[in-house]
């Protein structure tokens, strides 16, 4: 029996290969040409859906599926690797289930899911809005072979912007009334909720609140009136917050009303 050892950089590229054995003189010679094919990777994989969209805070399922080449049984290990360089990849958390070992029958098939969990903004590191590029990495337990396939997270955030950012009355006349209207507009990439709009200063400002909680798709506004009431010769000021799960926002500068003196 003789045996041949070959160096692993001759494995290290797919294809065919001739190996012959020497034996050296006397009475040596060499053998007859065995021809040896070097595989490439002997399993597939891919993502579903690819890419996925997940709002910042929330969870998305990814398939992985594998397709097994061989006409023999096969054990994939599965492993991950986030894109350090994509500001959205922070707060994302991944788990495979069921274990990152997929068992794929002889030109079969199996599948694993992968879960993606977002941090929102209130967490100490919020996943923002962007994209998260992974790539899936698999590894034959039996072949020692490996594969890996790129995907994309989508990471859709809420963002809210009010105008205007702050309101003056002006002059009003003491016992006349004067009113603005305010507008939320969901400027980011993922629904907007609005839960709360109150108003702290003079009792003399009234607001006309809309239904609440209100969910204002991307780019959709939501209007509110200020109405304030004079009664009095002086200069008011007051403040609106407005609570969403963008974060709290304030009517900056407040109200900054005049009232003439009357003569």
């Amino acid at each position: 029996q003789l045996t041949a050892a070959i160096p692993a950089s001759d494995l290290s590229v797919a294809g065919s290969a001739l190996v012959t054995v020497f034996n050296p003189p006397p009475g040596g010679g060499s053998s007859n040409a065995l021809s040896f094919v070097v595989a490439g990777s002997n399993f597939t994989l891919a993502l579903s859906p690819d890419p996925a969209e997940v709002t910042a805070g929330r969870r998305v399922n990814v398939t992985v599926s594998i397709t097994n080449l061989t006409g023999f049984d096969e054990d994939i290990a599965l492993s991950l690797s986030l894109n350090p360089a994509d500001a959205s990849c922070a707060g994302v958390t991944t788990q495979f289930s069921p274990a990152p070992a997929v068992k794929a029958g002889g030109n079969g098939t199996g599948s694993v899911l992968l879960h993606f969990q977002t941090s929102d903004l209130s967490a100490p590191t919020p996943t923002p809005a962007g994209l998260c590029h992974y790539t899936v990495i698999g590894t034959s337990t039996v072949s020692r072979l490996t594969n890996s396939v790129a995907g994309t997270l989508v990471v859709l955030a809420p963002a809210i912007r009010v105008t205007p950012s702050s309101i003056n009355f002006g002059n009003v006349a003491v016992g006349g009334s004067s009113s603005q209207s305010v507008a939320i507009e969901s400027s980011g990439t993922a629904d907007l909720t609005v839960s709360g709009i109150s108003l702290s200063g003079s009792v003399a400002f009234t607001l006309s609140r809309p239904a609440l909680p209100a969910v204002l798709p991307p780019d959709a506004t939501l209007s509110f009136t200020v109405t304030f009431s004079a009664s009095a010769v002086g200069t008011v000021t007051g403040s609106i917050a407005i609570t969403s799960d963008a974060g709290p926002v304030s009517v900056s500068a407040a109200f900054m009303v005049n009232w003439p003196t009357v003569v």
